[in-house]
């Protein structure tokens, strides 16, 4: 399995870009939805919910939503 490694710019950088959805979303089915629409999505793992790289499904680093 190929695992990306970012570091915390790039991390940092990917939620700014997500933060908005993330934010708005109503529930977790509208919450992939807005995801996949900008090219990620989210799979369980042995880490928790790993955002992932779509269509491939790369893991890129672990997801928490954040708290509204």
């Amino acid at each position: 399995m190929i695992h990306q490694r970012l570091d915390p710019f790039t991390i940092r950088q990917i939620h700014e870009v997500l933060r908005a959805d993330m934010q708005s979303a109503t529930s977790d089915t509208d919450l992939k939805a807005r995801l996949k629409a900008k090219g990620y999505g989210l799979r369980s793992s042995d880490q928790g919910t790993m955002l992932t790289a779509e269509p491939q499904g790369v893991p890129l680093f672990p997801f928490a939503a954040p708290i509204n």
